[in-house]
């Protein structure tokens, strides 16, 4: 590459991209040269190990074949000297059958070790580590016997194959250990196994047992490790916490099988009992046939007769008296493994149950980790295991998994919770905003409920529901009829339908954990090998569950009723500063479904009184019918004072009270329109607001006898009927209560529009005597008095309240005080004539008027 060129060629840009790109590639060509020497450095070291060996192999016979040449070199000079050779046939006969003995021997202990390898290697693909710790100990201790022969130098030359096959096998130590750490780095491996492995560790490293019990706790730690470091996307996670779980009972099962020993007290002094270790130790290094480390088949061969004794009776053996592992020191390391298992289990089960979404899922791998339990069988005598291991009782899954699984249920309900709430939020918002539009047609009911319930539907009554009971239908199951009946409008159904349809997947999501498959409460007694046995109580967060379930639920609800305030407190903000009519009107729709929204939530969402109910999954059914029925999980009655109805009673109440403060502001905006208009009207002196207020009178013919005696007939007008503006006022009052939805509004709500509308009716009337009084304006003639006297008096008898006692005290003198100045505008002679009439016409027009306008 010239430099040069690259200048010439390339900018500058270009040259640098380039002396990247080249950086790159040496260091990646480095990183593959260290790469390639890591992978190949044991394989160089074992091809310079041989090399090695050939080097002295072929310096030996170097030296032999020099010997060889000076031994005829002599004999060659010997000769051509003419000197006899001496006879030497005599006693190399008499040497000859020991001779040739050694010499088999020496074959046939060769031959063994050019066996062992293969048979190695098959012990080792096998998983059977002890039998391959007892050959490679055979083959070091042949090794050792040809080299400290007293012909150890005469069988080395004449088999030198010796050394290099001592050489191949001295490595299968390092592969044995190697292959006995990861074999008890497994998770699944039965106590006869473990046992194999830490009895070839004992006889390869010369540990005691002491120590090897800490390797042991070393390499159990070390798999629960392994198990999260493990791919995401090759693992299932149900699998690793499952695996957790058998890792750790099994490690404390085998700690108790293998290490643990019993002190059995009797006549002769305290005795104690082997464990599995200690008596496969003893197996292993007794000189009984037992111990036999060659098998029949080999001993059966013609050859081994000529096999020295000592290696046929070779048995391994320890260094250090294999003495048990002290109760103290079993109990602190035991104890230790737990503690660190659970710190490791801790940080990363609450990662891995993370990415489990649902609860239907965590009770899934509970449920595993209950079967995997019940069915292994070391887990029956589970109890007295934990006891002498770790000197107390231990649940594996209440101490290590239970708080991890609540913790992580609690999570998801908060989570539903919260989708829950801001679906609802988000939908409710939409359709305040939507008022805004008179265009949009969806919310002509909103607008008029009315209209929608006076409106005949196909779906007013279902067929399949007509004829049930009352107590077995579901509010939202009886149909538009139903909802007429409770002014439960259109929009009101779909929002409730929202918050219920997320509450009814909670439940069931939540069912899962609180239930078995088979419906029952309580312990779960599975069917298995271990008959009744019970790993732990499946069902044993039940309470807390259904618990958190209600608060978290209240929780929601608050949330929700906070946000409905926010809501409403804007609206009296816009009401204060907003004089425009159809500004005002689209606001108090916006309350009107606030308040609608929050009466309506609990009748139109029974999934939310299930999770407020005691027993998630017997209430479910009955909270959800129309009528709870009232029973509890064990068939008893439930007290209507329990915490949970209590709980569900104080929600009521305050969705109750959100939607009785709404409806008043309802009631105040109405009063507040009605009362100006009526009070513009009543208070207008024009000519012309007098002329289209006035109704037609009645013209009576009366008979009056005079001083002299004779009957004087004369016509007088009294009137009939009320003003215009007081019809007008009654009609647009029964009108805006009808829109609202007449039969559903609270007593309180109506009890209190009367009281300040009265109220401001009376206001109106005072403030007009008291201008007529001061003289300003047109007088009030005896005519109007009249008119004024009988519309006081049917607004009066129409607008009944009915207050406590010295508020209704009040406004009684207040009403009387105000038909009593009208009267002393009137004659009262006249006033004595026209009162009987005038009573007639007042209860006339009172049944007129509470037929046309349902009062």
């Amino acid at each position: 590459m010239d430099v040069n060129a690259l200048f010439e060629k390339y900018s500058i840009e270009e040259i640098r991209d380039i002396e990247k790109k080249t950086r790159h590639d040496i260091e990646k060509k480095k990183e593959d040269l260290r790469q390639m020497v890591g992978e190949r450095y044991r394989e160089l070291i074992e091809a310079a190990d041989t090399i090695g060996e050939m080097k002295r192999s072929s310096e030996s016979v170097i030296v032999s074949i020099e010997k060889i040449q000076d031994l005829c070199q002599n004999l060659k000079c010997s000769l051509s000297s003419g000197r006899p050779l001496p006879d030497r046939s005599a006693a190399k006969d008499s040497n000859r059958p020991l001779e040739f003995a050694k010499l088999y021997g020496a074959s046939v202990s060769l031959k063994m070790l050019m066996d062992i390898p293969e048979k190695m290697w098959s012990a080792l693909e096998a998983g059977d580590y002890l039998t391959a710790t007892r050959l490679y100990l055979l083959s070091r201790y042949i090794y050792t016997v040809l080299q400290i022969d007293g012909q150890g130098a005469q069988i080395t030359t004449h088999f030198p194959i010796l050394v290099r096959q001592w050489a191949t096998i001295c490595h299968f130590k390092t592969t044995i250990l190697q292959s006995c750490w990861s074999f008890l780095r497994d998770v699944c491996i039965s106590d006869e196994a473990v046992s194999e492995c830490i009895v070839s560790i004992l006889l390869l490293e010369d540990f005691t047992t002491e120590k090897a019990f800490e390797q042991f706790v070393t390499a159990r730690l070390e798999c629960v490790q392994q198990l999260f470091q493990q791919d995401q996307a090759d693992t299932i996670i149900r699998s690793q916490i499952s695996s957790v779980i058998m890792l750790i009972s099994s490690t404390i099962h085998q700690i108790y099988t293998i290490f643990h020993h019993d002190v059995i007290h009797n006549k002769d002094g305290p005795q104690i009992k082997c464990n599995r270790l200690m008596l496969l130790l003893d197996r292993v290094t007794c000189r009984s046939s037992a111990g036999a480390i060659l098998s029949n088949d080999d001993l059966s061969q013609p050859s081994m007769k000529y096999l020295a004794k000592a290696i046929l009776d070779f048995r391994p053996s320890l260094k250090h008296k294999p003495d048990p592992v002290p109760a103290k020191v079993l109990k602190e390391r035991s104890c230790y493994f737990l503690e660190k298992c659970m710190k490791n289990v801790n940080h990363e089960v609450v990662k891995l149950l993370g990415f489990i979404a649902s609860i239907k899922g965590l009770a899934s791998i509970r449920d595993d980790i209950w079967e995997i339990l019940k069915q292994d069988e070391r887990m029956v005598d589970w109890g007295v295991v934990s006891e002498q291991v770790l000197g107390r009782s231990l649940s594996v899954w209440n101490e290590v998994m239970r708080e991890m699984f609540l913790n992580r249920v609690k999570e998801i309900l908060e989570s539903h919770f919260e989708s829950m709430l801001t679906t609802t939020k988000s939908q409710i918002a939409k359709v305040l905003a939507d008022f805004g539009n008179p265009d949009d047609k969806t919310l002509q009911y909103e607008r008029d409920l009315s209209s929608y319930i006076w409106t005949e539907s196909a779906q007013d009554i279902p067929t399949h529901r007509a004829w049930l009971k009352v107590n077995t239908k579901m509010l939202s199951e009886g149909g538009s009829l139903m909802m007429k009946a409770h002014s439960y409008s259109p929009k009101v159904q779909a929002l409730c339908a929202v918050v219920d349809q997320n509450l009814s997947a909670l439940l069931e999501d939540c069912c899962h954990y609180t239930q078995n498959s088979g419906g029952e409460g309580g312990q779960v007694t599975g069917s298995g090998d271990n008959g009744n046995f019970e790993p732990f109580n499946r069902l044993g967060d039940r309470e807390i569950v259904q618990e958190f379930l209600q608060k978290a639920c209240e929780d929601s609800i608050n949330k929700l009723l906070g946000h409905f305030n926010q809501q409403l407190y804007a609206c009296k903000q816009q009401l204060a500063n907003n004089k425009d009519q159809a500004g005002n009107e689209i606001i108090i729709n916006r309350i009107l479904l606030l308040g609608r929204v929050s009466g309506a939530i609990c009748d139109l969402s029974p999934h939310l009184q299930a999770c407020m109910s005691i027993n998630i999954g017997e209430e479910l059914g009955n909270s959800i019918g129309g009528r709870t029925n009232k029973k509890s999980v064990t068939g008893g009655l439930t007290s209507s004072k329990s915490p949970q109805n209590t709980r569900l009673t104080q929600m009521r109440l305050k969705l109750a009270n959100f939607s009785t403060e709404a409806f008043s502001v309802w009631s105040e905006s109405t009063v507040d329109r009605l009362a100006l208009n009526f009070d513009s009207v009543l208070k207008d002196t024009s000519v012309r607001a007098i002329l289209s207020s006035c109704t037609h009178w009645d013209n009576i013919d009366i008979e009056e006898e005079t001083e002299d005696g004779k009957r004087v007939k004369s016509t007088i007008r009294v009137p009939m009927q009320a003003s215009w503006y007081v019809q007008t006022l009654l009609y647009n009052l029964c009108h805006d209560i009808n829109k609202t939805g007449s039969h559903s509004i609270q007593y309180s709500v109506l009890s209190d529009l009367m009281q300040k509308l009265t109220d401001r009716i009376l206001c109106s009337y005072e403030s007009l005597l008291a201008s007529s009084s001061s003289g300003s304006g047109l007088g009030l003639v005896q005519n109007r008095c009249l008119q004024l006297w009988f519309d006081v008096k049917f607004l009066m008898n129409v607008l009944l309240r009915k207050d406590e006692a010295e508020a209704g005290k009040e406004f009684e003198k207040r009403y009387q005080k105000i038909l009593e100045r009208l009267e002393s505008r009137i004659d009262p002679f006249d006033f004595d004539v026209f009162y009987p009439h005038l009573q007639t016409h007042l209860s006339r027009k009172m049944t007129r008027s509470n037929a046309r306008l349902f009062c």
